[in-house]
């Protein structure tokens, strides 16, 4: 495993999600805490098809930014 600094446009959303609605409001507290705090914890990714990559981890901190 290694970090490696991606252009946020080169992610894909996966097609099956197991969170299957994220609630408005509790992504704005979210997006508020990722604002003051910062990205505490890393989008984990892998490479899919072309030069974009999947999430593993970390979709719902992605639609917050």
């Amino acid at each position: 495993m290694s970090i490696q600094s991606i252009q946020l446009a080169d992610l894909r959303p996966p097609a099956h999600n197991p969170r299957r609605v994220i609630a408005d409001d509790a992504l704005d507290e979210l997006a508020a805490s990722i604002h003051s705090d910062g990205l505490l914890q890393n989008l984990v990714v892998a490479p899919s098809r072309g030069k974009t990559y999947k999430f593993i981890s970390g979709e719902r901190r992605f639609r917050a930014l």
